[in-house]
């Protein structure tokens, strides 16, 4: 899915609109929404108002990559809705996925496109800004990344409908109809490629910490990671630790971020990232970013695949996985690449490349170890 998403993206003349609920005036009531029987195509968006609507589909749902995602969620029988264009021109997106009467869903969130260069610049800043009241408790985070979903004005105050708020009442709006239908818990995960990463990162985490009026149904899963860049610093990612540590102890159940990596994908590796290592002596450094979860890092040929733990314990492994089959199914010319230096490591962050090495996982073992 997250390969699908990484497809050609919206136009780049699009640009960020505030979804308003009650037909486009900007409302502090509780966000309430009663899906039809069963519940319609344009039902999610529309408790926006029709205006709002109207100007969000003409954006999110107007590319070639749009049309591929929705002839094949209809394939699958599923249900797609873009919610919000993450604070942006360019084509990153979130958009939702879900089943009808079923009992799960998926944040999924488009990233970096080959020819946005504006998104990798985004991906290659290491300017680090205060979490504040986002994200209490934690210290800093990369300043592009929590400015996509929660932007402040140039004085610094909060503004009204960011991103992340509009993602929250989307995913209130389906889960509150899958609850008609179902007695079970709502299972959601999330998952991003590249820049869509970090906003996964970043949304799951805030959404942990409980204070968006989910319902108490509604269970956040894991989140699965491709290509992810580096989020925080050393300190935040100890908070995150031990709040998911505190967590595992208290509900009994055992929750992850996990980081998939293809090859040295630059994306995921160039960064400094010294804050990987929990023993790292300057965690105030600028070379002290850190990534959130479990790296899995994919292997070509028979080689076993390798899980950099650094914060985590290993007994969070729901699954296991061997090696990846050397370049089936992939040009030779493309497989070549990743091996010419420099370039390789660009090379290996296409959402095609990690398609590829998903698809051709096997069963076996992960190796366990620290960085």
């Amino acid at each position: 899915m997250s390969a699908t998403l990484q497809g050609q993206g919206r136009s780049r003349s699009a640009r960020h609109t505030r979804l308003r609920s009650g037909g486009g005036s900007t409302s502090s009531q509780p966000f309430h929404l009663n899906f039809s029987n069963p519940p319609t195509p344009s039902a999610l968006l529309d408790a926006f108002g029709k205006t709002a609507t109207s100007h969000i589909r003409a954006l999110l749902h107007g590319s070639e990559g749009d049309d591929v995602i929705t002839k094949l969620v209809g394939r699958l029988g599923i249900e797609y809705e873009p919610v919000s264009e993450l604070n942006s021109a360019s084509s990153s997106y979130a958009a939702i996925f879900w089943e009808k009467r079923s009992n799960w869903v998926v944040l999924a969130f488009k990233g970096t496109s080959p020819s946005e260069f504006d998104e990798w610049l985004t991906d290659f800043d290491i300017t680090r800004v205060h979490a504040g009241h986002r994200l209490p408790g934690y210290k800093e985070v990369h300043r592009g990344f929590k400015a996509r979903l929660f932007p402040e004005d140039k004085s610094g105050a909060k503004r009204r409908g960011n991103p992340y708020e509009t993602i929250m009442k989307a995913l209130k709006v389906v889960t509150r109809d899958l609850m008609r239908w179902t007695d079970k818990d709502i299972n959601v995960w999330f998952t991003g490629h590249s820049l869509g990463c970090a906003m996964a990162t970043l949304t799951y985490t805030r959404a942990l910490l409980g204070l968006d009026g989910l319902d108490p149904r509604v269970q956040l899963c894991d989140a699965y990671l491709f290509g992810a860049p580096v989020v925080c610093d050393m300190a935040s990612a100890k908070v995150f630790n031990d709040f998911m540590t505190h967590r595992q102890s208290k509900t009994g159940r055992v929750r992850n971020v996990w980081r998939v990596t293809n090859r040295c994908d630059a994306v995921s590796t160039l960064l400094p990232m010294l804050g990987d290592d929990p023993l790292y002596p300057h965690p105030t450094s600028l070379f002290a970013y850190a990534h959130l979860g479990s790296e899995v890092k994919m292997r070509p040929g028979s080689g076993t695949s390798i899980i950099v733990d650094n914060y985590c314990t290993p007994g969070s492994v729901p699954a296991r996985v061997r090696r990846v089959k050397p370049y089936d199914g992939v040009p030779w010319w493309i497989a070549m690449l990743e091996y010419v230096p420099g370039m390789g490591r660009m090379v290996s962050h296409f959402p095609g490349l990690y398609f590829r090495s998903l698809q051709q996982m096997e069963p076996g073992d992960f190796v366990w170890r620290r960085s």
